[in-house]
C-alpha cells in the first residue's frame, strides 16, 4: 500500500504545483510611482501613489505599504479587490552574503585558495563552516554542542581559547582526504554551483482588478495612506539690520528614511492634527500578526498623558503659544478653515537618506523692538515643587529679580501660517540670538525674545497686610450668616469640600530700574492669584486668565503696564489685591 499512497500524494504534489505555476503566470508585475507626499514633523507623511493598469486581470505589487491603521484607501476607475501574501523568490548576489552566504555553501563542491601563495587550490565538497552544525558523528562531534559554535567573522588568537576551537572549515576533497582549513587563511572561495543563491519569501499585494465596460483602455490605481518615514524641520531667520523693517526668511530641511522619490510633489504640514493611531500599524501591513496589532491597540492614547518626552516636543509637534495674541476680524476672515496647512515645495527627485535644505519663503514686515518682563502666578515657587498649589502655599520673598528680555513684536507677513520653529536674530552680520517661535496665523502677531537684557531690572515685592484674626461668622452658599463685627471676619466655603476659606490681603510693588544711557520701553506682565484688584496710581490691562475652580478658589488675573523710561530712571508701581487662603 505504500508505493500506491506515495503516488497518490506525489500526484497531488505535482497538481499543486501546477496550480501555483498557473496562478503565478497570470500576475502582472507592476511597479508604483509616488505622485506626492506631504510631511507632517514628527515622522509621519501622507503619500499618494499610482499604479498603472491594462485592465480587467491580477496585479502584483512587491513593495507593500507599510500604513497607519485606518488611512490607506484606493482609488480606481475599475473594481478592485487588493490582497496582501507573500511570494518566493530567488535572492541577488548582493543579499546573499555573510552567514548566508556560508549557510549556502555548505555540501556545495568548491575550490578554495589560502593566504599562501604557493599552495594548489584545495577543491572538494565543503561539509563544515561552523553555522548550523548537523548532528553527526565524526569530526562535527567536536563541536556537538551548536552554541559553542563561533559568530561570523570572529577571530580566535593563539593560543584558542580553552574548550572553544579555531573558526575553520571542513572540505573533503574527491581522493578521500579531509582538510581542516582555517577561516582567518582562506584568500577566496569558489564555486559553480547556482543554487547557492537560495530563496526568499518577500511579502507582495495582489490587485484583482475587474471588467469595467465604460473603459475601453487602461487605467491605474491610486494609493493614499499615511506612514513613517520622512519628516521636516523649520528654521526662521530674522535680520534687524533695518531700524524699522526686518527680513524674515523660513527655511527647511527635509530628511528621507522611506523611499526613494522621483519628480515628486512635496508639501510640508504644519498644525497639529490629532492622529489617534499614529502607533498602530494596518492589519495589511505584512508580518502584523493579530498578537502585535491587538498590543498596538491596547496602546493606543497612553504617550499622550502627562509623558515629559512629548511635552517637550513642541518644536516637532507644531504646539501652539500657550496665550495666542487677539486678531482682529479681518485676520479671522483671512483664515477660515481647518489649523493644517500645506505648503507646496514643488517636484523634487530625493533619494533613500538623502536630506535637503532649501528657502521655503522670505518676506519683510515692520518692528517694534522693547523690553519684556513676564512674572508668572508661582514666580518664587522652586522647579519640581508641589502641583495644586493653593494661594497660601506660595512663599512670599522681599525683593525677587525677575527677568528681563529684549524682544522683537511683529505681524506674520506671510500668506501662510507661521509654525514653531527656532528663530535666529542677526543684525549687521552679527548672531545675536535664538528662541522659539510659536504658530501664528498669518496677519497675527507675534513676539521672539532675543537676549537677556541685563541693564534693566524688575523687582516684585509682596507682603500680607495685617495679622490674623479669630474668624467668628460663616457663610454658606445657601446658609444664613449673623451680623459680623470689625475684628470677625467672614469665612467662606466654596462647594461641598468643607473646607473654610478666609480673605487676606496683598499689598504688592513693583520696582522697574533703566541703567541704559537711553529711553527704553518695556512691558511687565504679572500673574496673580487673588480678587478685588486695587492699582494705587498707574492702572494697568487686566484680564482674567483662569476662573475659580475647585481645586483653586483664586481666579488667576493677568495684570499688564507698559512703561516707557529715561536712561538711569526708577519707577515703582504700587497695587494690592485679596485671595482666598484656607483658615
Amino acid at each position: 500500500m505504500k508505493k500506491p499512497l506515495t503516488l497518490f500524494f506525489a500526484i497531488i504534489a505535482i497538481g499543486a504545483s501546477l496550480a501555483f505555476a498557473e496562478v503565478a503566470a497570470y500576475e502582472i508585475p507592476v511597479t508604483g510611482r509616488v505622485e506626492s507626499v506631504a510631511l507632517f514633523k514628527n515622522g509621519l507623511v501622507v503619500v499618494k501613489e499610482t499604479i498603472p493598469i491594462e485592465g480587467e486581470g491580477r496585479y502584483l505589487l512587491e513593495r507593500v505599504p507599510q500604513a497607519v491603521l485606518g488611512t490607506l484607501f484606493l482609488e480606481s476607475d475599475f473594481p478592485v479587490e487588493t490582497t496582501v501574501t507573500t511570494r518566493t523568490v530567488e535572492s541577488s548576489l548582493a543579499e546573499t552574503t555573510g552567514e548566508e552566504y556560508w549557510k549556502q555553501l555548505q555540501g556545495k563542491k568548491v575550490q578554495v585558495r589560502t593566504n599562501d601563495a604557493q599552495e594548489l587550490p584545495i577543491e572538494g565538497y565543503l561539509t563544515y563552516t561552523g553555522f548550523d552544525l548537523p548532528k553527526t558523528e565524526g569530526v562535527n562531534s567536536l563541536l556537538a554542542n551548536p552554541a559553542d559554535a563561533l559568530p561570523r567573522n570572529y577571530y580566535v588568537p593563539t593560543p584558542a581559547i580553552a574548550g572553544v576551537p579555531r573558526p575553520f572549515v571542513i572540505i573533503h576533497s574527491e581522493d578521500r582526504a579531509t582538510h581542516f582549513v582555517d577561516l582567518s587563511q582562506i584568500a577566496s572561495i569558489r564555486t559553480s554551483d547556482e543554487s547557492v543563491f537560495p530563496k526568499k519569501t518577500v511579502p507582495v499585494m495582489i490587485f484583482d482588478v475587474g471588467a469595467n465596460d465604460a473603459a475601453t483602455s487602461g487605467g491605474s490605481i491610486s494609493l493614499f495612506y499615511l506612514t513613517k518615514g520622512m519628516t521636516w524641520s523649520p528654521s526662521y531667520r530674522i535680520d534687524m539690520t533695518d531700524p524699522k523693517t526686518l527680513t524674515i526668511e523660513q527655511n527647511a530641511v527635509i530628511a528621507n528614511e522611506w523611499a526613494s522619490l522621483a519628480d515628486a510633489e512635496i508639501s510640508l504640514i504644519s498644525g497639529f492634527p490629532r492622529i489617534e493611531f499614529e502607533n498602530t500599524l494596518s492589519l495589511m501591513t505584512p508580518n502584523t500578526t493579530l498578537l502585535s496589532f491587538f498590543n498596538q491597540l491596547a496602546n493606543v492614547g497612553r504617550s499622550r498623558s502627562g509623558s515629559p518626552i512629548m511635552a517637550q516636543q513642541a518644536i516637532m509637534t507644531n504646539a501652539a503659544m500657550p496665550m495666542m495674541p487677539e486678531v482682529n476680524a479681518q485676520q479671522l476672515s483671512a483664515n477660515e478653515g481647518p489649523d493644517t496647512y500645506y505648503h507646496p515645495i514643488g517636484r523634487k527627485t530625493l533619494e533613500r537618506d538623502a536630506r535637503l535644505s532649501l528657502s521655503v519663503a522670505k518676506n519683510s514686515a515692520e518692528y517694534e523692538r522693547f523690553m519684556e518682563c513676564k512674572i508668572p502666578v508661582y514666580a518664587n515657587v522652586e522647579q519640581g515643587g508641589r502641583g495644586n498649589l493653593q494661594a497660601q502655599d506660595i512663599p512670599f520673598k522681599k525683593g525677587e529679580v525677575s527677568e528681563v528680555w529684549e524682544v522683537l513684536r511683529f505681524n506674520n507677513p506671510f500668506d501662510f501660517p507661521m509654525t514653531t520653529a527656532p528663530a535666529a536674530v542677526s543684525a549687521n552680520g552679527r548672531f545675536l540670538g535664538q528662541n522659539s517661535s510659536f504658530w501664528t496665523a498669518s496677519g497675527a502677531e507675534l513676539t521672539v525674545p532675543v537676549t537677556r537684557a541685563m541693564s534693566v531690572q524688575v523687582i516684585s515685592d509682596e507682603e500680607e497686610r495685617g495679622e490674623k484674626i479669630e474668624p467668628w461668622e460663616v457663610t454658606n452658599p445657601s446658609g444664613a450668616t449673623v451680623p459680623n463685627t470689625e475684628k470677625r471676619p467672614t469665612l467662606y466655603r466654596f462647594g461641598s469640600s468643607g473646607t473654610t476659606y478666609r480673605k487676606q490681603a496683598i499689598d504688592a510693588t513693583l520696582t522697574v530700574k533703566n541703567i541704559r544711557s537711553e529711553e527704553m520701553k518695556i512691558v511687565v506682565t504679572r500673574q496673580i492669584l487673588g480678587e478685588n484688584f486695587v492699582p494705587s496710581a498707574l492702572a494697568p490691562e487686566v484680564k482674567i486668565l483662569v476662573e475659580r475652580v475647585s481645586q483653586n478658589v483664586n481666579r488667576t488675573h493677568e495684570l499688564k503696564w507698559e512703561l516707557t523710561l529715561k536712561p538711569g530712571e526708577t519707577r515703582k508701581i504700587d497695587y494690592s489685591y485679596e485671595r482666598y487662603v484656607p483658615y
